[in-house]
């Protein structure tokens, strides 16, 4: 190009601004194979009215649609010019776009996906005769684009940017993490569920437990009151320094030293330090309106800079000393300790990081709830059961906890009590030793192979569990497999700050797919009942949190809902063991929810071993506590040749014989040795089984098969189909029951049964 004409072009380029915006890519999912073979006109035909409904979505929200591609657009809010709700503008007409999805593309239905991610760019418009567009430079636009790309069909990504300047209008869950480059921070992303229109004023911003670091995208919202970053990664405190209607901001378990950029904030009236690692606190002492301040497991030795404000209530900062009295909490036996427990797994709260407060009546719940609770927010809130579930946070010691806590619970009328944890059924032998694709290994069995070996094969074709919502009592779901599309989920629980569709465990995983995965959105699974409908209850195994979640089922049942829910946790012992203080506590709410229809299948636990007991034995008994009750199907597991695996739990039950209780175990399926399975978000190699965690999941999926057919089969009905199709193993029955399932069989049962 001769050099006269590079002027003339450069002329014709506005000047760049630099601006905070929010950027939104959404493209047409699959568009080759849509226009593959078609005239150019008929491609335009399908392709054209999508991009429309994009653009105007865009613009309807004030945004900008700086480029159009061939089957996707970049819309831009916050330039060129400033909007301070940006990012909610973006998520607004980016669910737009969803809604009128349905409509799209006439005859050939189109799906699209879109990212959204905020931050500051550089734009600048460009205008000649051969371009006229806007360029945009900067971090957000590559995030963007790379969240639309991981969007699932149909789905929307945002980025932790956008949660924090849109957060209290949006409904998200978690969904991940990303680098841009292979150094580069990790940054958190989450699934849009919801955005509402009307919450614009960004009073009151959440993120504690998030990924957050970055302050930057806060700095704009000057109508800001609260915040939470509790358990974030932040650090930097200085986007906050103008942040002058600021009244409440909690900094619990973070890693912030400096408070100097809070000196300017006069209407800041609570402040929560705990944890942290602030040293000086002389930046507060010119702030007249605070009322309560929180210093437990910080750093501070001196507290002259505060001391003296009038009205200041300060927390926590002397240590505890040698011989002080201990707050009341009600004990609760700690859960026996599992030998050699798998280091790969997160670790969950110790027992004495978790209490409950219990009210005697709802007003009293209520009136908590509206208290300001110091150093600590709730995991789980009951309002059927009036009781709060409370977590000491990082950093803090336990005595300084039981101190706030009983201090909270004494202001509001509240009982303490030891929130007890069950254990997750897993054993070292259940661990995946080999990823397949990498070291070591050789596969055994497969899905399919169980999946045949119980006849759920020979079924596949005419019954597959529609119209049952199968519950995963476990480690959550990976939500992110193709084994668990958004089509396929009905639901979710998990504890405050949680999402279900997360997994880092990985044995969640397993147990929703071997009950219920589906192929036909590319996964490489599918479980004994594919069509069944999936909700993931996401658990640590404490009593509050079993109790709350078959609350909720009981509720959904009640409602009309079809829900068969399995269960893999227990008391890992070799001998029979005590009933937790506080067992009556899940007990009574799976009583509720098996009395509001709710069919409820147990693993029979892995203890065989534990109590001593030979392979070839069909005793002494390890089926502990709630899984020897006659209304639940308890499950034990062998091998695809039918012998018993070792370690699988022998009846006939730690109460058999008592009112309501059953001889167990009920019925057998099969585990594979090196069998391979999906587990998180790998497929792994299990040398000895799956544990009869990976039996229980097959039961429920030959549950939900028959409930497909009959919804209105009562529960003893149809444990007795289950139970007495089995094909006997020529075991006791405290070992196997009445034998291994047959799903075939069952189905042709209910048939003949009309």
């Amino acid at each position: 190009m001769p050099q006269n004409q590079d002027a003339t072009l450069a002329n014709r380029m506005t000047a760049t601004e630099r601006k905070l915006v929010t950027v939104l890519f959404a493209d047409i999912v699959a568009s080759s194979a849509l226009v593959s073979g078609r005239d150019p006109e008929e491609a335009d035909q399908i392709l054209q009215p999508v991009i429309d409904t994009m653009t105007a979505s865009v613009r309807r929200y004030d945004g900008m649609v700086a480029q159009v591609f061939g089957d996707g657009i970049l819309g831009m809010f916050g330039a060129p010019s400033a909007q301070e709700d940006h990012a909610l503008r973006a998520c607004l007409a980016a669910q737009e776009m969803m809604r009128a999805g349905d409509d799209l593309g006439g005859q050939e239905r189109c799906s699209i996906r879109i990212g959204i991610a905020s931050g500051e760019v550089v734009t600048q418009m460009v205008e000649d005769a051969a371009r006229n567009d806007r360029r945009v430079v900067g971090e957000c636009i590559h995030l963007a684009a790379k969240l639309q790309q991981r969007a699932e069909p149909g789905s929307i990504l945002i980025a932790e940017a956008t949660l924090a300047l849109a957060g209290p209008a949006l409904e998200v869950t978690q969904a991940g993490s990303l680098r841009l480059n292979p150094d580069a921070r990790p940054i958190s992303f989450h699934r849009l569920v919801a955005a509402w229109a009307e919450r614009r004023t960004h009073r009151d911003v959440q993120f504690s437990g998030t990924g957050v670091t970055d302050l930057t995208p806060l700095s704009g919202l000057s109508k800001l009151t609260r915040l939470d970053l509790s358990g974030t990664g932040v650090t930097d405190l200085t986007p906050l320094s103008g942040l002058s209607r600021l009244t409440r901001l909690d900094l619990s378990g973070t890693d912030v030293t400096d408070l100097t950029p809070l000196s300017g904030l006069s209407g800041l009236r609570w402040l929560d330090l705990s944890g942290t690692g602030v040293t000086d606190l002389s930046p507060l002492s010119r702030l007249s309106e605070l009322e309560w301040l929180s210093l437990s497991g910080a750093g501070v030795k001196d507290r002259s800079p505060v001391k003296m404000m009038e009205g200041l209530d300060i927390v926590g900062f002397d240590p505890p000393k040698e011989g002080r009295e201990r707050p009341t909490v009600e004990p609760v036996p700690p859960p026996p300790a599992k030998a050699a427990i798998d280091s790969s797994r997160p670790a969950a709260p110790p027992l004495s990081d978790r209490v409950r407060l219990v009210f005697d009546d709802p007003r009293r719940l209520r009136r908590a709830l509206f208290t300001e609770a110091p150093g600590f927010s709730p995991r789980v809130v009951s309002r059927r059961r009036n009781f709060i579930a409370v977590e000491r946070p990082a950093g803090m010691v336990e005595d300084q906890f039981l101190d706030l806590i009983a201090r909270f619970a004494k202001r509001t009328g509240a009982r303490l009590v030891r929130d007890f944890r069950y254990s997750l059924e897993e054993r070292p032998p259940f661990s995946p030793t080999h990823t397949l694709g990498l070291t070591g290994g050789e596969p055994g069995g497969t899905l399919s192979d169980v999946l045949a070996r119980i006849g759920a094969d020979a079924v596949d074709d005419r019954i597959r569990g529609g119209g049952v919502s199968i519950a995963i009592v476990d480690t959550g779901v990976n939500g992110n497999r193709a084994e668990f599309p958004p089509v396929k989920r009905a639901g979710e629980w998990a504890p405050d700050g949680e999402s279900a569709w997360t997994d880092e465990d990985g044995h969640g995983t397993m147990c929703a797919t071997i009950a219920t995965a589906t192929a036909t959105s590319g996964g490489a699974f599918r479980g004994v009942a594919p069509d069944a409908r999936l909700i993931a209850c996401r658990t640590w195994f404490y009593s509050s949190e079993l109790a709350d979640i078959y609350d909720t089922l009981a509720d959904r049942a009640a409602a009309g809902e079809v829900i068969v829910a399995s269960n893999s946790f227990g008391i890992p012992e070799g001998k029979p063991p005590e009933e937790p203080e506080d067992h009556d506590l899940f007990k009574d709410a799976l009583t509720g929810a098996i009395e509001a229809g709710v069919r409820v299948v147990f693993s029979a636990g892995n203890y065989h071993d534990l109590a001593g007991g030979v392979p070839d034995a069909c005793g002494p008994n390890t089926v502990w506590l709630d899984k020897g009750r006659a209304d639940v199907l308890t499950v034990a597991a062998c091998d695809l040749d039918g012998a018993m695996w070792s370690y699988s739990s022998r009846g006939p039950g730690q109460f058999f014989g008592a009112p309501g209780t059953g001889r167990k175990p009920d019925v057998t399926a099969p585990t594979p040795r090196n069998g391979v399975i999906l587990f998180g978000d790998e497929t792994v190699i299990m040398p000895d089984g799956w544990g009869t965690s990976g039996a229980a999941p097959q039961v429920v999926g030959l549950l939900a098969l028959l409930l497909s057919v009959r919804p209105d089969l009562p529960r003893d009905e149809l444990f007795d189909i289950v139970c007495t199709t089995a094909r006997p193993l020529g075991f006791a029955h405290e070992c196997g029951g009445h034998g291994l399932i047959d799903c075939r069989a069952a189905l042709n049962r209910l048939a003949r049964l009309g």
